[in-house]
């Protein structure tokens, strides 16, 4: 994947249930802003399996999915910046 090609990028940690507020979220987004920016979306979640196959789909090569371990709250937010610097 080519960084340069996108004017954004946005990261997520969405473990356990909160992948299910992730893909609502990027749905949401990609029903208001379409194509108007190029987004690089990157999610840390260890429920990757959860994401569906239309949501994977829209995003192709602009989704970047790492796996990480659940961990209790709050070290999934205190981490973000140690799970960032593995992409």
């Amino acid at each position: 994947m080519n960084q340069n090609q996108f004017d954004l990028t946005i990261f997520s940690v969405a473990t356990d249930r909160y992948v299910k507020f992730w893909s609502e979220m990027v749905e949401s987004y990609l029903k208001t802003n379409g194509s108007e920016i190029k987004v690089q979306w990157i999610v840390f979640t260890d429920k990757a399996d959860l994401i569906s196959p239309e949501l994977l789909t829209k995003l192709g090569e602009s989704l970047l999915i790492s796996e990480i371990p659940h961990q209790k709250w709050p070290f999934p937010t205190l981490l973000r910046y140690r799970f960032l610097l593995t992409v």
